[in-house]
């Protein structure tokens, strides 16, 4: 990261930037790895400097959070296509003729023979 501008190095345009990627450059001839690289960076600058937070500490919360929070939504998904299958099935064992809705009250059942009635004759 750059520490001017708080970007990427490779989106950034400071002289600071410059000046690190001719670091990195530098220390890749020299033969150093990614890890010496990124701890002497981190040394020199601080742990912002690194685009990734650490993989230890607090840093570690930043790695596992995002993973706990898909697995938590899959999960919520997952009991609620359950539950809305179970109460699919449910509507299905219902008598058809009273449109899911259970009985009909007796007296709504009376008027609605009168009025069937009056059409029939």
């Amino acid at each position: 990261m750059c520490p001017v501008c708080g970007t990427t190095l490779d989106q950034s345009d400071s002289p600071a930037a410059h000046q690190i990627e001719r670091v990195i450059a530098q220390r890749i001839a020299a033969g150093d790895s990614d890890c010496q690289i990124e701890n002497r960076l981190a040394a020199q600058y601080g742990e912002a400097i690194l685009a990734a937070p650490p993989k230890k500490g607090f840093g570690l919360l930043a790695w596992w959070l995002p993973i706990g929070g898909i697995a938590i939504v899959g999960a919520l998904l997952a009991i609620g296509a359950w539950r809305w299958s179970r109460a699919r099935a449910d509507e299905r064992t219902m008598d058809p003729s009273l449109n899911g809705r259970g009985t009909l009250d007796p007296e709504l059942e009376r008027r609605v023979d009168e009025e069937l009635a009056r059409f029939d004759g």
